[in-house]
């Protein structure tokens, strides 16, 4: 299933990119993202025109069962490889699935791309969400879209949020 999620942030294109990849903007969305347990940096290198990062989520249980299938709490446990090119102001991204059985049927992965809008940033999230699963696939990606995006909704209002404080001082 393909999705995209278009947003428009009150701050420059520079401020934003700035911003989303900064430690206190992690530390703001564990405390109070109430979908989200954790956020663990593994790993964030700036290489110059790139910043790449390992980051892992364990989201608070949202999903109990897919048909009669009980889905455990570490089935949606995701790890994060993302690459962002400064020059595109484009990241590319793939989560991964901590849980071998999950990472076997579920994929998914796309791109975040930050466009200046006059003196906002128009972000937008395209990307594709597969879950090879027999009879039930299509109703698990149905779920697990619409979970997702409450997610990545309330995200965004974070860092909305985060953008207002940041430009209070």
């Amino acid at each position: 299933m393909k999705f995209k999620i278009e947003n428009v942030l009150e701050s420059t294109l520079e401020n934003a990119e700035t911003l989303m990849f900064s430690e206190e903007y992690y530390e703001y969305l564990k405390k109070n993202h109430s979908g989200v347990d954790t956020i663990e940096v593994i790993e964030q290198k700036n290489e110059g025109d790139k910043i790449r990062r390992i980051v892992k989520y364990t989201p608070k249980p949202i999903i109990e069962k897919v048909g009669p299938k009980k889905v455990p709490k570490e089935a949606m446990v995701f790890t994060e490889y993302s690459t962002f090119d400064k020059q595109r102001h484009v990241l590319d991204f793939e989560n991964v699935p901590r849980m071998n059985f999950v990472q076997k049927r579920l994929s998914n992965k796309g791109t975040i791309s930050l466009e200046r809008s006059g003196s906002q940033t128009r972000r937008t999230i395209e990307g594709d969400l597969t879950v090879k699963f027999p009879i039930l696939g299509a109703i698990a990606e149905r779920i697990i879209y619409s979970q997702a995006k409450k997610l990545l909704e309330e995200e965004v209002e974070c860092f909305k949020r985060y953008l207002r404080l940041a430009a209070k001082g």
